[in-house]
């Protein structure tokens, strides 16, 4: 079993307050993304949503939502979930022009991973 080490989760906490409390500034930027299966080509079903303002987010699938630190790296959007001691277990990944993609280091030595699954993501 890993460690979970309670001080970065207690940073992520605080950040997460100071996230809520900034969203009653009308200049704080927040998004809302819906996934979809790469053949939903009438985008029917969302299987995955996120959402963000500034430093936090949350990823939501199958009925269960997840806090997530959020930044944008380069062009990218991302949502980084499931902390393990200094890093993160999970990852969604936005490209500009739509495309979603879920990766997963939990079971990664070296901290790489290819992608699980792809999505087509509007942003709403």
């Amino acid at each position: 079993m890993k460690k979970i080490n309670y001080a970065f989760l207690a940073v992520l906490a605080v950040c997460a307050n100071l996230d809520a409390g900034a969203q009653d500034n009308s200049n704080t930027v927040t998004e809302r993304w819906q996934c979809f299966s790469e053949q939903d080509y009438l985008k029917n079903e969302a299987l995955v949503e996120l959402t963000r303002s500034l430093l936090t987010g949350v990823v939501s699938v199958a009925g269960t939502s997840h806090i997530a630190y959020f930044t944008v790296a380069g062009f990218d959007r991302r949502w980084d979930f499931g902390p393990d001691g200094d890093s993160w277990k999970y990852a969604f990944i936005i490209e500009p022009g739509g495309s979603g993609m879920y990766y997963d280091f939990s079971m990664s030595n070296d901290g790489r991973a290819k992608p699980r699954q792809f999505f087509n993501c509007v942003q709403r």
